[in-house]
């Protein structure tokens, strides 16, 4: 079964700023996933002057794209409520503590060098 995964903007500019292949991140914790990039994502990338913005704007291409009406971090709650995502992709203790609450699993970046599911007991 596909598990799809919603990635906000710290995710997305973590792969570069730390050289991890997003993919196959995702492939060694889920099998197989479908990446979905809220549109308030690319809104926020788009705005963003840093060189990891731009890349993690081309390497959203490849990825399904969700229609958004809401800003930030709103647009990546609709999304994982609309899609029916298995697990969203942040690095915002925030916004993740917002989805651990909303009942959604979290995958976080653990050690600058690979992503995994976010434990209850993480510093905030």
């Amino acid at each position: 079964m596909v598990q799809i995964v919603v990635v906000d903007t710290s995710a997305l500019i973590s792969v570069f700023e730390n050289s991890i292949n997003l993919d196959a991140e995702l492939d060694s914790l889920l099998g197989s996933h479908e990446v979905v990039v809220p549109t308030s994502v690319l809104d926020e990338l788009r705005r963003l002057k840093k060189k990891e913005a731009k890349m993690a704007l081309e390497m959203s291409a490849r990825y399904r794209k969700f229609s958004s009406g809401r800003k930030g971090d709103e647009g990546v709650v609709e999304a994982a409520k609309q899609v029916g995502s298995f697990a969203v992709v942040t690095n915002d203790s925030r916004l993740a503590s917002e989805l651990v609450s909303g009942g959604f699993r979290v995958i976080t970046l653990r050690g600058r060098k690979r992503l995994d599911y976010r434990r209850s007991d993480d510093a905030l």
